[in-house]
């Protein structure tokens, strides 16, 4: 799962939201020093990695998009997963998309405090560029790899991600109609645990 999964998975809880925005983002180190509530928005996006990682639909996911992208299938699929829910968002949320990114850019300025300073820079400039729109359409899918491919030591591999998506939307939208109803109901009895007192 990408941003958008992680922070609508732990919406409304606005501090965890945050950690899970920062999952990907801080080191251990940094962990350590955030916010109580902060850092346990950052163990349940790993949480959540997790059970997406061992899940049979996210699995048949991967298998149809190794032959073209390889190793970095599970990347691949992890993005195309935040097009997905945004193109069934209504299925799930009252709120409209747009209203939602509008509030999770809300909550996540409104903590920077919380936010280790040199991460300050990257979350001011993604809510400036609009980001989450990205997934909301095949192009700006695209526009999110050509930046990807800056990073990564096989470039190549995550060329024509356009096209996968188009070639193979229905059988992942598949694939994300077993999973989404199960990665909520894993995130609903996490909230469950912490209501209690039990962050385990």
């Amino acid at each position: 799962m990408n941003f958008l999964a992680h922070l609508a998975l732990s919406s409304p809880y606005e501090q965890l939201m945050l950690g899970n925005f920062l999952g990907d983002l801080v080191s251990n180190q940094e962990l350590r020093n955030l916010h109580p509530a902060v850092a346990e928005g950052v163990r349940m996006h790993r949480q959540i990695d997790w059970f997406t990682d061992q899940h049979a639909a996210t699995h048949s996911s991967i298998v149809r998009l190794r032959p073209a992208h390889g190793k970095y299938a599970p990347v691949v699929v992890d993005i195309f997963y935040d097009y997905l829910l945004s193109h069934a968002w209504q299925q799930w949320y009252a709120q409209p998309l747009d209203e939602f990114h509008d509030y999770a850019y809300e909550v996540l300025l409104g903590q920077l405090a919380l936010v280790p300073p040199r991460l300050h820079p990257q979350l001011e400039a993604m809510v400036a560029d609009r980001w989450l729109r990205h997934y909301t359409t095949i192009q700006g899918i695209e526009h999110t790899f050509s930046r990807l491919q800056k990073l990564v030591s096989k470039p190549t591999m995550i060329e024509g991600v356009g096209e996968s998506l188009r070639e193979n939307q229905a059988q992942l939208m598949q694939d994300f109609a077993v999973f989404y109803p199960a990665i909520r109901a894993f995130t609903q009895e996490k909230y469950l645990s912490l209501q209690n007192g039990n962050s385990g």
